[in-house]
């Protein structure tokens, strides 16, 4: 035989070969998986034999309600049971509605399927027709919400899935920003007619109401949503909020702090391009607010759209008017609606901030200290047109004469150029002593003992750059140099804590987003070159005793 036909047998050989080995493993493929379903058939009649499988349908259902009413707690606790096997899986999703009226969800920076808006549907159809109870978690983070751009809309759509069962929904909890419980905000007050208990915990800051109230205003919802005005929406657990930043309306401003009925503290900032008309509205009692503070660019600006006719607080105890510092020519006066907003509220203040208001006269001063002195235990007037010694002979202990203002214990004003030529340390120093020894304070009949005195000296910004080239070296270093630029941001500074009301003047903590600083107090203080060697010897006695004598510089 050739190698020609040697080689030929071989292929052929091979071929051969080749086809019975697919034979075989077509046969074993086969043969494994019949292996493998008669496996499972074992299996199944097996697990069939055991105790768990022998319980009715009705049994399953009460073990699985058992174990939904322990893990409340707990997200999505109810998918566990259906992935024990088959039987439990049938019985869970077909025979137990009430396993699915509990929804928890808390969604973390990094969703799943089983957050997917689509299973959240189809999880509270499970329930049937049975009253549900919702509750979603969103985190609370600075950073953007999920690294997913396929996900950001994840919160928004879960609450677009729950508003479509709100007529069944008899307790809701939502915490999350303002934004992703929009769906729920703007529904018609009667969607949820068996509703017995809301938890809606919303994460309030300047950012999420300016967007809140952005989009309520009609911008970029569709046509036919209500506005938040025409809905019943329950903000009665917020406890503090920053409207700060807006030029919305002032009626959209109050329409929100209606339903903050719980509100304790509050910041509302007015831009120049604000409305000014207010229109006339029932009467808005914020019975649990203490601390306030309003701001606007100028007093005239702030009278013109009058916010505190809006409204009482009998609560109140910190009040703060803060103004822009390029302020109005016109003159405003605060006084009457200070004094107007004090007699409606009847609350006692004690704690007055008023920065930057450099139309305010001496007039206006004497009379708000009158009105509300009783009660005031810290006061703080930055005024250009204010008299140091105006303030300091209203606050002087005289014999005969009844003392303004007995229960202050910190004073700052500010002093300018102009009148730091007419103020006289030694009646700073009487005032002190006056409200300072226990004899002293008995004999003019003052409650409190003043421990601390600030001085504010305003210079005018067009004259900074020239100051700048005048000023020793030992101040320079302890001015910012931001002052020279721009105003102060030290100026609502007090450095006063009391009952939980320190920093700024408003009351709020440190979430407040104008970031004031307090200015460090020079070496030298720059009155001490006016006094006496017995007037320096006196304030060392004070403050040897306990009493704070502090200087800043502050730009108009």
């Amino acid at each position: 035989m050739d190698s020609t036909n040697e080689n030929e047998v071989l292929r052929n050989r091979l071929n051969e070969e080749i086809r019975r080995e697919r034979e075989l493993k077509a046969e074993f493929e086969q043969a494994k998986l019949a292996y493998e379903a008669q496996r499972d058939l074992v299996y199944r009649i097996r697990n069939s034999l055991t105790a768990v499988h022998q319980f009715p349908a009705e049994i399953l259902s009460e073990i699985f309600c058992a174990y939904m009413d322990i893990t409340r707690d707990t997200p999505l606790a109810q998918l566990l049971p259906t992935h024990v096997c088959s039987t439990w899986r049938k019985a869970a999703i077909d025979n137990t509605p009430r396993f699915w009226t509990a929804l928890y969800i808390s969604l973390g920076r990094e969703p799943t399927f089983r957050h997917h808006p689509a299973m959240m549907a189809d999880w509270l159809e499970r329930s049937g027709s049975l009253p549900i109870e919702v509750r979603v978690d969103s985190p609370r983070e600075k950073q953007p919400l999920y690294s997913t751009k396929d996900l950001s809309k994840f919160p928004v759509e879960i609450t677009q899935v729950v508003a479509r069962f709100s007529p069944r929904i008899r307790a809701l909890s939502f915490r999350a920003y303002p934004k992703n419980v929009l769906p729920l905000l703007i529904l018609p007050e009667d969607s949820f007619p068996i509703l017995e208990e809301l938890d809606l915990s919303l994460y309030l800051n300047t950012f999420s109401f300016r967007t809140l109230r952005y989009h309520l205003l009609g911008y970029g919802l569709p046509q036919g949503f209500p506005t938040l005005r025409s809905t019943n929406v329950n903000l009665s657990a917020v406890t503090k909020c920053d409207l700060g930043g807006t030029s919305d309306p002032p009626n959209d401003v109050f329409t929100i702090l209606s339903r903050c009925t719980s509100l304790v503290e509050c910041i509302i900032s007015f831009s120049s391009q604000c409305s000014t008309v207010l229109s006339n509205r029932g009467p808005l009692v914020l019975s649990n607010l203490r601390a306030l503070t309003l701001r606007c660019t100028d007093e005239r600006k702030l009278l013109d759209i009058d916010p505190l006719s809006a409204f009482s607080a009998p609560a109140l105890e910190s009040l703060c008017l803060e103004f822009g510092y390029l302020g109005g020519s016109s003159r405003a006066n605060l006084a009457p609606s200070l004094i107007d907003f004090q007699e409606r509220s009847k609350c006692s203040i004690t704690h007055l901030f008023l920065i930057r208001a450099h139309e305010m006269s001496n007039k206006d001063l004497m009379a708000i200290m009158d009105t509300l002195g009783a009660s005031l235990r810290s006061l703080a007037v930055i005024a250009k047109k204010i008299t140091p010694k105006n303030v300091l002979q209203k606050l002087a202990c005289k014999r005969n004469k009844q003392t303004a203002l007995p229960h202050l214990e910190l004073l700052r004003f500010s002093c300018s150029l102009r009148s730091q030529l007419t103020l006289s340390p030694s009646a700073l120093l009487d005032m002190v002593e006056g409200r300072w020894s226990d004899e002293g304070r008995r004999r003019f009949g003052v409650v409190s003992r003043l421990n601390k005195v600030q001085m504010v000296k305003l210079v005018p910004k067009l004259f900074s750059r020239k100051l700048r080239n005048i000023l020793d070296d030992e101040e320079m270093a302890w001015m910012n140099e931001d002052d020279f630029s721009a105003a102060s941001d030290s100026d609502l500074n007090v450095d006063f804590d009391r009952d939980g009301l320190s920093g700024s003047g408003s009351g709020l903590d440190e979430e407040d987003p104008r970031g004031d600083t307090t200015e460090e107090e020079p070496d030298e203080i720059w009155m001490m070159s006016d006094m006496t060697a017995k007037d320096k010897k006196r304030l060392d006695m004070l403050k040897s005793e306990g009493f704070e004598f502090a200087e800043e510089t502050s730009f108009y």
